[in-house]
């Protein structure tokens, strides 16, 4: 989900069609209609009904334009962080290997429409703890944390985002997914719940991460920690168990194939990438 789709909705919603959105912010209308239809497929649900008359947002849609305000207000307080750096330091941006590899690219593409000819240089460490650590200590300017949310207790589960000298900002909603073999009994479903799980031998990464301390939170004590989640995966693809995590994650494990990914329905529980930042720095 990237932040100019995120405005590009609001305006749709305010305006009520893609026309009017369209005229607001100077784009062509097919222009507007695509992005729409990639903030829907990256959400996996639809935001408005559509009609001759006009565009009507969904629940979902809704909620989006509910919380989306805050979400780019919180956007830009983090691009305000980033500039008050002098343009000649590279931003120092520190994360997980796995969201290294595949989401630090996108956040860091949008800073780059935003801030063109700004030096990044990205670190790559062990597990969430360091990375916070590292943005605690000034060694990084951002750290960016996949953690999940309980949303009854209105807690994070990772221990080190509750520390009080980093603030996040939450930024990019995080699908969980489930990997199972191909012959698996649960290989058909469109789409799972934690009690079809009941009973599963999950397998998982170190359980330092946040998605070993939600599957617990979910599932307690179903999860046998594995040295990675390419190995965890490696597994459930011979069938020697199922594997949760989000499914960015997955994508990158599950190379050799063998295994299929459904998406896991875990109302309760909300996953986000944060950026973190000393406080007062956001």
């Amino acid at each position: 989900m990237e932040i100019r789709h995120v405005r590009t909705f609001l305006t749709v919603a305010e305006y009520g069609t893609i026309l009017g959105a369209a005229n607001a912010l100077h784009l062509a209308p097919s222009s507007v209609s695509q992005q729409i239809r990639v903030l829907e497929g990256g959400l996996g649900v639809e935001l408005f009904e559509r009609s001759p008359t006009g565009m009507r947002l969904t629940d979902a849609g809704r909620v989006l334009a509910a919380d989306a305000p805050e979400l780019i207000a919180r956007w830009t307080r983090l691009g305000r962080a980033v500039t008050s750096t002098a343009t000649t330091t590279p931003l120092r941006v520190a994360s997980t290997e796995h969201m290294v590899a595949a989401q630090v690219p996108r956040v860091l593409r949008e800073f780059g429409i935003r801030h063109p000819g700004r030096q990044v240089a990205a670190d790559a460490l062990p597990d969430p703890s360091s990375v916070v650590a590292s943005v605690a200590c000034g060694r990084s300017d951002v750290g960016l944390v996949l953690d999940t949310h309980h949303d009854e207790a209105d807690r994070w589960l990772l221990p080190a985002t509750r520390r009080g000298d980093v603030e996040f900002a939450d930024l990019i909603p995080v699908t969980t997914a489930v990997a199972v073999a191909t012959d698996h009994r649960l290989a058909l479903h469109d789409r799972l719940t934690v009690d079809d799980l009941a009973g599963e031998h999950i397998v998982g990464g170190p359980p330092r991460c946040s998605s070993h301390l939600a599957i617990d939170a979910l599932l307690p004590g179903q999860i046998e920690s594995m040295p990675s989640l390419i190995v965890a995966v490696s597994w459930a693809a011979h069938g020697l168990g199922a594997v949760i995590a989000p499914r960015f994650v997955i994508g990158q494990a599950a190379t050799t194939g063998g295994v299929v990914v459904i998406d896991l329905d875990t109302t309760g529980y909300t996953s986000w990438i944060g950026a973190g930042a000393r406080v007062g720095d956001i």
